[in-house]
């Protein structure tokens, strides 16, 4: 009588348990002999794309407050110029956030963003007239936003869900390393050598260019957007590639792997899924998290629109060291950075952006009280310092929060639209502002108006609280 002997591997009738990606970059992020400086060279180029878009942002608020630039140029249209660069950036960020989602892709998206800017950063310079500055300084927005669509969403893609609020806060906190960028060169520029203002648009445009060159040697396109456009090979390269950097020796992703996560049906790259990609935000299930996150963002924005136009005020008030001023009040975000680096994984995100817009709303109404009855540097120095503290912390959460609520399948056109509706606050502030410049009251008035969005935006937050996602894996449909 023959036998036949079986064993439990004979017949294992269990399916096979395939990794997500982000078990596999938190398992490769947990390795104990890690040696991660290629991969934060990849957030290194990432954080210096943010300088750019930083330093070109910022640079209108020392342009304003340059005497010479205000008698060759500018006249009484401060606020049309201040606008320009949000115009730019609202077209830039609503148009190509679903071209970075259903067609290009992040890292394309992201170097064509960056050589926009650069390039007409430069041209910027070379302006003969107002309305010749204006268009460059729009297109230069055009760039700005587009960098900002990518940016958030490639960063989100390229980290482990368990670190993911640092990297997120890491890279954000380079917006303040351009701030800061900005500061010094107007104080050195303008404050000591006295130099022409086309001088300055010229420096200002050095990072976005050393950015593209870092970008294009250095990151990746993101595996997981690849992997949604059905290029598994592709993605499964990236994938191992980002788990190399972060020192991972164990086994490898696997090309069924992502296949198994990601098997979908691949849609024709048509300006019709353009489209539909914005119209994606506004499905029941995550309608409600779109619109309260664009209100967040329009009242963010017009809070911390007062940034363009601090060293005008100052000088407006005819308070003495206004370029000190200002390299002082962008030197007082950098602790905003560590802590939010130390909190963003420890505690709820938008229990962290409640609190400070609530110290922001604070600052505001402190400013707006102080500058009728004060012209004391030292007292302006001290709550400006605060009021940028909670203006990082308040964005570099608010950045975190956007990234991760969206789906990958639409996280660039979340960023992009979310990011859009910023700029028309910011277009309607920078307006307003340039209106009541001459009036006697105008910094109280200004900042005044400011504060009430803020409050506005932390009052919606806590009637209609957002999803937490801390730690959480990312949604990729």
């Amino acid at each position: 009588m023959s036998s036949f002997n079986t064993t439990n591997d004979d017949f294992d009738l269990k399916p096979k348990r395939y990794r997500t990606l982000d078990e596999f970059y938190n398992e490769a992020h947990q390795s104990l002999e890690a040696d991660r400086i290629g991969y934060l060279i990849i957030f290194i180029a990432l954080g210096l794309a943010n300088v750019g878009d930083a330093s070109e942002s910022g640079s209108v608020n020392f342009l304003l407050a340059d005497e010479d630039f205000q008698k060759e140029l500018l006249g009484d249209n401060d606020g049309f110029l201040a606008s320009s660069l949000y115009i730019g950036m609202l077209v830039g960020g609503i148009f190509t956030g679903p071209i970075s989602d259903v067609r290009r892709g992040r890292r394309t998206v992201l170097m064509m963003g960056l050589l926009i800017t650069s390039c007409f950063g430069i041209i910027s310079a070379l302006s003969g007239t107002f309305w010749q500055l204006c268009i460059c300084r729009a297109v230069v927005g055009v760039g700005v936003g587009t960098v900002g669509s990518s940016l958030l969403a490639l960063t989100t893609e390229h980290t482990p869900s368990a670190q993911r609020g640092r990297y997120i806060a890491l890279v954000s906190a380079s917006w303040t390393i351009g701030a800061v960028y900005v500061a010094v060169v107007a104080f050195w520029l303008f404050g000591t050598l006295n130099t022409s203002w086309r001088i300055y648009l010229l420096v200002n445009a050095i990072p976005s260019f050393l950015a593209l060159v870092m970008v294009w040697l250095f990151v990746p396109e993101s595996a997981r957007h690849l992997a949604l456009q059905g290029h598994y090979r592709e993605a499964t390269a990236v994938a191992n590639y980002l788990g190399e950097s972060m020192g991972h020796t164990e086994r490898a992703m696997q090309l069924e792997e992502i296949n198994a996560q990601f098997n979908v049906k691949r849609e024709d790259k048509t300006l019709r899924q353009v489209v539909m990609s914005i119209r994606n935000l506004y499905r029941k299930n995550i309608r409600g998290r779109t619109l309260i996150i664009q209100f967040t963002w329009f009242t963010l924005t017009y809070a911390s629109g007062i940034n363009v136009w601090l060293a005008r005020l100052y000088s407006d008030m005819e308070m003495p060291h206004v370029y000190t001023l200002g390299l002082v009040y962008a030197l007082g975000s950098l602790p905003a950075n560590v802590v939010a680096y130390y909190l963003i994984d420890r505690f709820s995100r938008v229990r962290l952006l409640v609190a400070s817009g609530f110290l922001m709303t604070l600052s505001l109404a402190v400013f707006s009280t102080i500058s009728e009855y004060s012209q004391n540097p030292l007292m302006f120095m001290t709550v400006g310092c605060v009021l940028n503290l909670t203006y990082v912390l308040s964005w570099t959460v608010l950045a975190v929060v956007t990234a991760e609520s969206f789906p990958t399948s639409v996280r660039s056109t979340a960023v992009g639209v979310s990011a859009a509706t910023g700029r028309l606050a910011a277009i309607a502030m920078n307006l307003v502002t340039g209106t009541l410049l001459n009036q006697a009251t105008a910094p109280t008035i200004i900042f005044g108006i400011s504060g009430m969005a803020s409050f506005l935006g932390v009052l919606m937050l806590v009637i209609v609280p957002i999803p937490n996602m801390t730690g959480e894996p990312l949604e990729d449909i």
